[in-house]
């Protein structure tokens, strides 16, 4: 009997694992719930958290003065806090706040890579919990752990304004610094990983760094983390065990960069934009859950790029028709085996899209990796190349195909697939000049900083942060001639009595340097603002105006709110119509691109309004799910608009004697202006197409009308503008159109 129960179980287990047979949860143990405290033993440590000796702290005669025992040596302020060596502090709110700083530091880190250190420390404890109980200590042994750790992160001077030792992420986030907010937004949602048919925690073990392709001790198998190469610069080194998560690769996915600093900038072809992408890859199999309801926050299906080779082509300028050979490796993260059988495969595929339209190709059958961690080197055909010139985006996914029916990863269980920017060229582009990107650009990122600001608080900072860098990524791989500036804007405080806040100013100005821009990011704290919900957003998109544009450049502003505007403004007068005359007074006026959290008629009204008429777009988001994808759409769409037609507003001549029309003030991001197609009687018929920027035309009866032009760039953008003609020569008729946006 006992060999037949043995023999289902593994039969049980099997079909777990495939994911044909689903375990309940309210089936499981409920040992396996959460613990909510840790119980360990306090010792001395050496610089890099070894217990130094077996006498505890609550034996040592100046505890003051012994790392470990707390994290600021020699001051009285700060002793060991605790009446004895064994002690039980609340996971949350003590422990690993204290943790996370001693165990990645800060300033070398981003917060999404925090978090998902954070979501491994939380659920490395609750293991550790379970299997050793008191037999804790606070040395790496374990976890290092020590008081005020979370009081000097970054190796600041102590931070005076933490107010509870307990509970120090209750702190008013303005009086912490930047590497306290790190922590605490890491912290934010409480994450852990789970086995995969229980709630019990896996045994999540984390190091610094490990170069792949090496078989670290204990591990069966060649640790698989291709973008920590061992190549110069920013080789990995080994440093740690290799087991579970790097947490300088981790910091390298979510960077998209080699380089787990961010510098020197050396791209990867993949990057990764949420901590759960990281810990799926490091911890392929896991389960991901909430701690507060134990609710499965991934699915079951889930799978990882790891890098694609595109072999020499530039995917900037592919050829319509053409096909293109490139390998790419995936990785099975998932719960789920990839088992291809007559009825069911696992393919992956891939989507042309762009401005709303997609075109399908082939997919390719995956049966090499089919355990949870396999690895597969694919060779992917890029083929049924759309046949309009545009800037799209390659969008790849995972399908699971049962009887001829596919259905995505993501439509399964809406896993992130992995899109790359490319441009499609419907006629050559051949190199020089004619594919270079001659026009800069400048973005500035108009944010709202206030306390009430759904863009930044908790969770929520990521997806700025993240977007930021994708951002910059997509810029430099395009070879966009960028800057990059941001501004903040909160509320008068003669108004809210609050001396925190400030109508606005700029946080960081034009730059390219990336770390210093996600470390703007960092820096950015939520408070303030009115109790109205309105808040000073003209200032904001005012002050981004008088900024140093450079005058050559295409100007995009993106603004990030979830308020209304005051409107007027009180002290400075400022209403949507000043906004607007304060960025269309130049030969290349600012687009105005509105991200609206949450948006009501109102604020629908003035933001739709103000982006529509300085020719930007207005981008509303109803649910936190769609905000990285729309700030995504938003570069995207700066990328494929940032194009103006300009011609001077009159010209006139007598009859038979030639015009000379210039359109040399005509800009495209993307490079030379492709052609320029000209409409001499606004009949809508093409009357000359030219490769330069200036057309002559004679007419030989009297007319007065208009001249239409129309230019494309080498990526299938285009643009027109028209201008007025009076024939025989005359004086232009001004014709003033008031404004009405308000």
């Amino acid at each position: 009997m006992k060999k037949l129960t043995k023999f289902w179980l593994n039969i049980l287990t099997i079909l777990a694992l495939a994911g044909i047979l689903q375990i309940p949860l309210d089936a499981q143990a409920q040992s396996s719930q959460p613990p909510t405290t840790i119980t360990l033993t306090m010792y001395p440590l050496d610089t890099q958290g070894a217990k130094l000796g077996n006498i505890p702290c609550s034996q040592m005669s100046t505890t003051f003065d012994v790392f470990g025992c707390t994290a600021i040596e020699g001051d009285p302020n700060y002793i060991y806090p605790y009446n004895s060596s064994t002690i039980t502090l609340n996971i949350e709110n003590e422990y690993l706040p204290n943790v996370l700083p001693g165990e990645m530091f800060p300033p070398e880190f981003i917060t999404e890579a925090m978090r998902a250190q954070a979501i491994a420390a939380r659920s490395y404890a609750y293991y550790q919990i379970n299997n050793n109980g008191s037999n804790i200590n606070n040395s790496t042994q374990f976890q290092m752990f020590i008081p005020y750790r979370f009081n000097i992160a970054g190796n600041t001077p102590p931070n005076q304004y933490v107010i509870s030792r307990e509970n120090p992420c209750s702190t008013t986030r303005r009086l912490l610094n930047q590497s306290q907010r790190k922590v605490c937004s890491a912290l934010y949602d409480r994450l852990y990983l789970a086995e995969k048919t229980s709630l019990a925690a896996i045994n999540a073990e984390f190091f610094a760094d490990y170069p792949h392709g090496a078989i670290p001790q204990e591990r069966t198998q060649a640790f698989v983390d291709p973008i920590s190469s061992t190549a110069t610069p920013c080789a990995a080194n080994i440093n740690g065990h290799g087991r579970g998560l790097s947490q300088r690769g981790t910091n390298r996915w979510l960077l998209g960069n080699r380089c787990s600093l961010g510098n020197p900038s050396v791209p990867w072809s993949v990057q990764y934009n949420r901590a759960e992408q990281a810990l799926s890859h490091y911890y392929p199999g896991a389960d991901i859950r909430s701690v507060l309801s134990s609710n499965t926050t991934v699915p079951a299906l889930r799978w990882n790029p790891l890098s694609i080779d595109w072999q020499g082509i530039d995917r900037f300028n592919l050829q319509s028709g053409s096909t293109y050979d490139i390998n790419m490796k995936i990785q099975n993260t998932g719960k789920q085996l990839w088992l291809c059988t007559p009825s069911t495969s696992y393919e992956l595929g891939f989507t042309w899209t762009h401005q709303g339209t997609e075109v399908q190709g082939p997919r390719i059958q995956i049966c090499n990796a089919t355990n949870p961690g396999d690895s597969a080197t694919e060779i992917v055909t890029l083929s049924n190349l759309p046949t309009i010139s545009g800037n799209y985006t390659l969008v790849f996914d995972m399908y699971k195909v049962v009887n001829g029916t596919a259905t995505s990863f993501r439509s399964l269980g809406a896993w992130t697939p992995h899109s790359v920017n490319v441009k499609i060229r419907a006629n050559p582009c051949n190199s020089g000049t004619a594919c270079s990107m001659s026009t800069p650009l400048d973005l500035v990122y108009v944010v709202d900083t206030t306390n009430n600001s759904g863009e930044l608080d908790g969770s929520n900072l990521w997806s700025l942060q993240s977007t930021i860098a994708s951002t910059i990524n997509i810029l430099t791989e395009s070879g966009v001639d960028y800057r990059i500036g941001i501004v903040e804007f909160r509320d008068f405080p003669q108004d809210t009595g609050n001396t925190t806040d400030f109508a606005a100013r700029v946080a960081l100005g034009f730059t390219t340097n990336k770390i210093n821009i996600m470390n703007t990011i960092e820096g950015l704290s939520a408070d303030g603002g009115g109790s109205t919900g309105e808040e000073s957003v003209y200032s904001g998109l005012m002050t981004a105006s008088t900024m140093p544009w450079r005058t050559d450049a295409i100007k995009s502003i993106i603004l990030l709110t979830n308020a209304s505007p005051l409107n007027p403004e009180p002290y400075t007068g400022y209403t949507a119509q000043s906004v607007v005359s304060a960025t269309q007074n130049s030969s290349l006026p600012i687009q105005i691109n509105s991200i609206i959290t949450y948006p009501d008629d109102n604020m629908e009204m003035v933001y739709s309004g103000i982006s529509a008429t300085t020719k930007g777009t207005y981008y509303p988001i109803y649910h936190e799910i769609d905000t990285l994808d729309t700030m995504r759409s938003s570069i995207n769409g700066i990328l494929s608009e940032s194009i103006i037609a300009k011609l001077p507003e009159w010209h006139s001549a007598s009859i038979n004697y030639p015009i000379s029309f210039d359109a040399s003030a005509s800009r495209t991001v993307h490079g030379t202006v492709a052609s320029y197609e000209w409409d001499f009687d606004n009949d809508g018929t093409i009357d000359q197409i030219t490769t330069t920027p200036v057309a002559n035309h004679a007419y030989s009866t009297p007319y007065f009308g208009g001249v239409k032009l129309t230019i494309r760039d080498f990526v299938g953008n285009y643009a027109t503008t028209s201008t007025h003609v009076g024939i025989p020569y005359t004086l232009p008729k001004r014709v003033y159109i008031p404004f009405v946006l308000e």
